[in-house]
């Protein structure tokens, strides 16, 4: 009988041919060259009465044959007579993984890396950052960064299981880290963001080739090298590089500074990967041509190969739709399929292939249906890779998404679909189930592992929370929590005439779509047209939106940077405004602006903006630690808008008030939808129980947080841990203190039950 459908195995093999034997299942392994066929990491296994013998044309090949024979071992014994016929379907299976903003410890890293090696994973795309132990540039480097001795520990281990490292350091996109220190200030493209460095400035080439010759050096053996380039979104903002876009254009500014580091990097002897999201707007980067590099296209929200729609920004609206005349006109990149009325989800990858310059996809972990994605359209393109992403953060300064031992089974879906993509294909609904038989993790159901990857941040509120909650993992108890708190969200805590709403209609300067008058903003593409008019609430507070909003910021010329607003009432306890940051950045320590509040006796209150505390950005829109979300929409697919509800207690309620003043300090937009003031008389009789709410939750939090502390331990420092686990309750805990203070304007404080 062939147990062809009877084992699985991760990943599994392409051909088993097993029949159960009742001899002996300890026989001899013996090893033979012979060539077993031309396929990537191709092995075959012959189990016969004698002995078992393992075929493969190269060390890797071997490696994985027996691999296999354990793995079948330990799960069913080896009672079988039989063959086992098996290859890669692409020779490059990579998995990335990120250090930046939390301190991973040495053991958990080598762990993971082992792991990979299980899963079949032959390469590993490593993005050091600050972790690094750069001896030239001290600055930069973290205090808890790895030792020397580390990295050469890390590679020598990778090395043995089989595993090539590919380092990236960022060209000169994405230097937060760098640019955050005062003496490298001069090399940032824009004074204030710390971004990107100035492409034309000699010290940041420089300073990008000391880099990374240092990580080369304790990386001895590996063949490629990643020099990020992705996301360089301040092209052209310094004298310098505005003039040479305006002679050359963007393609020039761009493409000579990149074509500059790969030769650096090919100058090495290594082969250059860049990020590819510069095609999406631009069809040429002539200057890399005869280079040896590779363009990565990352494109994290596709979940099947073919689609009826995607995102194509070539098209008005951003969206290609199958069927359509502007579709027709890119077919031979969309391939649209009559028979399916599907296009192709990777267009810009047929961008990079038609400028003569090979291509890779990268998909993201966090999403097991975009991982399949990519492998799939990779099997079809015949490319020679294909990358699975896992980041830690959008960038050093800016809050944790989440930690990577509860995203690692996305791993594991890449190294088993690139391996036999068609099994992965046909069993995908399977693919939790069986990975939980043969990996090593903290979870225990199929239903937690795609409950926890259906969530975009494990440390941030999560705006949708369903009923049922598998799990008792911190990240579960935590949202079970949110859901607890949840009842609140959209009630009021008081009566109507409790919540006076400011007239800002002659204040409003634009329409949802951002439209100023006879100005159009060129800060964003989409719009907050979906903002629902008429009353609403947010976590106890009322307030009023309309057709219109306010925008006040440095960055647009049309708008004003302050605006004041009158105040109806002379008193009040609280003020609640409806805003977000909409377009631009903060300055270096976060700071959007500031929020007044002037009284009638000449004094004035001021509370500064704060990003991720007080104030956050609409686009992917997150709770800060006071700031949460009042209204959010899904305009299209995995694209979230919003914006954001911070309520300020008045400091000195007794005071008489003159009026609100809103300032842009930093170079960025703002746009307020309401203000309301508040002045309890009331509370909202169909108010849950919210002191007892309140209490419990106090309550539950210290057990999420030593919990999830003890989670956090095992993969990243303590402080990390400490500073990850304060992250995600910090949020909560601001939520409820506020919500006592509130209810005990009422007199419904905990004390005075």
């Amino acid at each position: 009988m062939n147990l062809q459908k009877e084992i699985t195995l991760l990943p599994q093999p392409h051909t088993i041919r097993l029949e159960r034997w009742r001899g002996t299942s300890s026989r001899p392994v013996k090893k033979t060259g012979k060539d077993p066929g031309g396929r990537p990491d191709e092995y075959r296994i012959e189990l016969n009465e004698k002995e078992i013998l393992l075929y493969a044309s190269s060390g890797r090949g071997f490696q994985y044959a027996e691999q296999t024979l354990h793995s079948l071992e330990k799960k069913y014994g080896l009672a079988f007579i039989g063959m086992i016929e098996d290859y890669a379907d692409i020779a490059n299976r990579i998995a990335m993984l990120d250090l930046k903003r939390v301190v991973w410890k040495k053991e958990a890293l080598l762990r993971h890396l082992h792991e990979l090696a299980e899963w079949k994973i032959n390469c590993c795309l490593i993005e050091y950052e600050d972790k690094f132990p750069y001896e030239s540039l001290p600055e930069i480097r973290h205090p808890r960064a790895f030792a020397r001795e580390d990295i050469l520990e890390i590679a020598g281990y990778a090395r043995d299981l089989g595993i090539e490292l590919i380092p990236l350091v960022q060209c000169f996109s994405h230097w937060e880290y760098i640019l955050r220190h005062s003496s490298y200030c001069s090399l940032r493209e824009k004074t204030g963001s710390m971004q990107q460095g100035c492409p034309l400035n000699p010290a940041v080439f420089q300073l990008f080739c000391s880099m990374a010759e240092e990580v080369i050096a304790l990386h001895q053996g590996i063949h490629s090298f990643h020099i990020g380039a992705d996301e360089a979104r301040l092209l052209g903002h310094c004298p310098a590089c505005a003039e040479k876009m305006r002679r050359e254009g963007k393609t020039a500014l761009y493409g000579d500074y990149l074509a500059d580091a790969i030769r650096f990097i090919n100058g090495k002897g290594l082969h250059a990967f860049f990020w590819g999201d510069f095609y999406r707007h631009h069809d040429h980067l002539p200057q890399l041509r005869g280079l040896q590099c590779t363009a990565v296209d990352w494109a994290y929200s596709e979940k099947s190969a073919r689609v009826k729609q995607v995102c194509f920004p070539r098209i008005q609206g951003n969206c290609a739709v199958f069927g359509t005349p502007e579709t027709a006109v890119y077919s031979r990149f969309l391939l649209p399929d009559p028979e399916t009325q599907t296009l192709f989800a990777f267009p810009h990858r047929k961008i990079v292939e038609a400028d003569q310059i090979p291509v890779i996809g990268a998909g993201n972990i966090t999403t097991p249906e975009n991982i399949l994605a990519h492998v799939t359209a990779a099997v079809e393109c015949g490319s020679p890779g294909v990358i699975g992403t896992y980041w830690a953060s959008s960038n050093s300064l800016s809050m944790p998404y989440s930690v990577y031992e509860l995203r690692k089974s996305g791993t594991a879906l890449l190294g088993a679909a690139a391996w036999n993509c068609a099994f992965e294909q046909q069993e995908k609904n399977t693919f939790f189930e069986r990975f939980l038989q043969h990996a090593e993790t903290k979870l225990q159901t199929p239903e937690e592992l795609k409950f926890l990857h259906s969530l975009e941040h494990h440390f941030a509120s999560q705006p949708g929370i369903p009923e049922k909650i598998p799990g008792d993992n911190p990240v579960s108890m935590k949202l079970k929590m949110e859901q607890s708190l949840a009842k609140f969200q959209h009630a009021r805590f008081f009566d109507r005439q409790s919540y006076d709403f400011c007239d800002l209609s002659h204040l409003f300067n634009s329409t949802l779509e951002f439209n100023t008058g006879n100005h159009k903003c060129d800060f964003t593409d989409e719009t907050l047209s979906f903002l629902p008019p008429g009353e609403h609430a947010c976590c106890g507070i009322a307030f009023l939106l309309k057709h219109r909003i306010l925008l006040y910021g440095r960055q647009c010329k049309a708008t004003p940077h302050r605006e004041n607003i009158r105040c109806n009432l002379r008193k009040c306890k609280a003020v609640s405004l409806i805003q977000s940051a909409v377009g631009g950045s903060a300055d270096e320590n976060g700071k959007w602006g500031e929020f007044r509040i002037r009284y009638a006796d000449g004094n004035c209150y001021c509370e500064p903006l704060i990003q991720y505390d007080n104030l956050n950005a609409w686009y992917q829109p997150l709770p800060g630690r006071r700031v949460r979300i009042a209204v959010m929409e899904s305009p299209r697919p995995s694209l979230r808008l919003g914006l954001h509800q911070f309520t300020l207690l008045n400091p000195f309620p007794e005071k008489e008030l003159e009026e609100i003043e809103l300032e842009s300090t930093s170079d960025g937009v703002i746009a307020l939808a309401a203000v309301t003031m508040i002045s309890p008389h009331e509370l909202n009789p169909e108010l849950p129980d919210a002191v007892n709410t309140v209490d419990k939750i106090r309550r539950d939090m210290q057990k999420c947080g030593s919990s999830m502390e003890r989670l956090l331990f095992s993969e990243v420092g303590d402080a990390s841990a400490k500073e990850l686990t304060g992250i995600a309750l910090d949020s909560m805990k601001c939520q409820i203190d506020e919500m006592e203070q509130l209810l005990a304007f009422c007199g419904k404080n905990r004390g005075g039950r």
